[in-house]
């Protein structure tokens, strides 16, 4: 009889295990079931070559990007919609693998600044975008300077494959930033001479980098048209400058100043904290020694709207919490700082040319 019972007791132990197996079994199976495959939603191409296409911009699956930087997007009818599970391995993974400078090393291209990558030559970048195994969406960019990443043949023909052309190139034909080619992509009119774009790409130090990734076409069309304007950016400080002085020289170059604005001694105020002002038509212009002006907190860093390159000008908070902005220059020689009062663009590159004898 205990035999009997010894034999049921096993047997009911032995199914208890069996069951409890098939449940585990069951979580691993609905652990599995979270694990997708990674999908690619898009991968951007962007290239500073010369192509026979002129294309610039390859964004798979959707469209190529050929001339003007807002040209009518033209559609990869030609190009996979799906792509198989080892190529799209191959492409996150080689993405991920591209060794790029650590100063340009960024998720955007508005993060990046012109001293990242002085002195190195830009030849394009690539962007992929995905969703991993888990369902999360990722985004990785690749910022390539002076020269191809290893492997880099190999991913232009996969991604020429996908795309149904191979529209791009890394045979170090880098384009030039012309004036032709700038009016061109810009799409600047014909009635604006070449002396004004050429001085534009001066001012804004415009390059291949700042024209394919993050130019703000509209803005430049805008300033071209303002020729007047370039006068004054040449000459708005672009840092600090701070030198001494000594009184007799500060005062030789009020007198200097005021005879350029035809402004007779009676109408210079000297302050008593070693700064003059100078009444001229345009309203008071105040005259400092580099390192002797009197609110230097006030001196902050902005950006032209068509560049990445940073001005500094004078931000005071005036009546009522009103921000106030002024414009300053400093002398050729660095030792004083000229502030100009609260006028329009036009007045105060008219009042900066006279400072420097332009015409």
């Amino acid at each position: 009889m205990n035999k009997k019972w010894f034999i049921l007791g096993l047997i009911i132990i032995l199914i208890c295990i069996f069951a409890g197996c098939g449940v585990n079994n069951g979580n691993n199976l609905l652990s599995d079931s979270n694990i997708r495959e990674q999908e690619i939603v898009n991968i951007v191409v962007i290239t500073a070559e010369k192509n026979d296409f002129n294309a610039w911009q390859v964004r798979w699956p959707y469209s190529v990007k050929i001339g003007r930087l807002d040209s009518t997007i033209h559609k990869l009818d030609n190009a996979a919609q799906e792509i198989s599970k080892e190529d799209t391995e191959y492409f996150i993974n080689y993405v991920k693998s591209i060794e790029v400078m650590e100063s340009v090393d960024k998720a955007q291209s508005r993060y990046i600044t012109k001293e990242d990558y002085a002195g190195h030559t830009y030849l394009g970048s690539v962007k992929i975008s995905y969703v991993d195994e888990n369902g999360k969406s990722e985004y990785i960019s690749r910022f390539i300077f002076d020269e191809y990443p290893e492997g880099y043949q190999e991913f232009l023909e996969k991604f020429g494959n996908i795309c149904g052309e191979d529209y791009i190139s890394a045979d170090y034909n880098i384009q030039d930033l012309t004036v032709e080619y700038f009016r061109s992509m810009v799409g600047i009119d014909a009635y604006i001479s070449d002396d004004a774009i050429e001085e534009l790409l001066s001012v804004s130090e415009c390059d291949m980098f700042t024209l394919l990734e993050d130019y703000d076409l509209y803005a430049a069309r805008n300033a071209v048209e303002e020729i007047d304007v370039y006068s004054m950016y040449r000459h708005i400080p672009r840092e600090k400058l701070s030198y001494e002085s000594t009184e007799a020289e500060l005062e030789q170059y009020v007198d200097t100043l005021a005879k350029k604005f035809d402004v007779d001694k009676g109408k210079i105020d000297e302050a008593g904290d070693g700064s003059y002002f100078i009444k001229t038509l345009y309203g008071a212009i105040e005259i400092y020694p580099s390192n002797g002006y009197e609110n230097p907190e006030n001196i902050e860093e902005f950006g032209w709207d068509c560049s990445k390159v940073k001005f500094y000008n004078i931000q005071e908070t005036g009546m009522e919490g009103i921000l106030l902005s002024s414009y300053f220059v400093y002398s050729d020689d660095g030792k004083f700082m000229i502030v100009f009062p609260d006028c329009s663009i036009v007045e105060v590159s008219e009042m900066i040319k006279i400072v420097f004898d332009e015409e």
